[in-house]
């Protein structure tokens, strides 16, 4: 995933040794709102590039989702189609 971000953008991933990103809530199972890790949201987390992916929840966008009825999704694709089909969001 790592690569693909950096691809996309251009930049050489060899040129960094870690990755650092906010602290942030996402969407559960459950719907509610969690920090993803146990410290205060905005705080600064600082990845190894090797593990980087293991720091997903690789459900999110599953979780976004269920929670979208069909008209929310009808305008959604209205805006986003061309995006959410260049990033492969979109299987059909």
């Amino acid at each position: 995933m790592l690569n693909k971000i950096y691809g996309y953008a251009d930049l050489d991933l060899n040129m960094v040794n870690k990755i650092r990103l906010p602290n942030k809530k996402v969407i559960t199972k459950k719907g509610t709102h969690e920090a993803v890790h146990d410290k205060q949201i905005g705080d600064v987390m600082w990845y190894d590039k090797e593990n980087f992916d293991q720091y997903f929840q690789p459900d999110i966008n599953e979780n976004q989702i269920k929670r979208l009825n069909e008209a929310q999704k009808q305008i959604i694709l209205l805006h986003a189609n061309k995006t959410l089909k260049y990033f492969n969001y979109l299987t059909n």
